[in-house]
């Protein structure tokens, strides 16, 4: 539990402030090629909203439901659906996080060099093949 607390506050505390500014700055988003020569108003390409609440949900998600699988009598709800659930979580944090920075162009956000960001990208990836092994 002390892993799964520290990843929630970890990915709460850098990456959803970094998307909720990407967002406010960034309302709409275009195609890559459109990156730095066009900034999309109005009705143009889509939404970026919904990035930010897919990190928040998930990181809410994740804040609650495996405490409750890990209370439950079932020997697969309480064990082996929490580890499935923990990975594709984890893959959610990190990849999700990388792909949509990296489409947008922003490589300084996507590859850290401070050392909580670059410990918010890897500490999925790592719990992710610690649940895996």
């Amino acid at each position: 539990q002390a892993t799964q607390f520290s990843t929630v506050a970890l990915q709460a505390w850098t990456k959803l402030a970094q998307l909720g500014a990407f967002v406010l700055i960034h309302p709409r988003l275009g195609p890559f090629a459109d990156v730095g020569a066009v900034e999309y108003a109005g009705s143009m390409g889509w939404s970026s909203t919904p990035y930010f609440w897919l990190m928040f949900g998930t990181i809410v998600f994740n804040a609650l439901c495996p405490p409750i699988l890990l209370a439950q009598r079932n020997k697969w709800l309480s064990r082996d659906s929490v580890l499935f659930l923990d990975a594709a979580l984890d893959v959610v944090y990190s990849v999700g996080f990388f792909c949509v920075m990296v489409q947008n162009a922003l490589f300084g956000v996507a590859l850290p060099t401070g050392p909580i960001e670059v410990a918010s990208l890897f500490m999925p990836v790592s719990h992710i093949v610690f649940v895996c092994r």
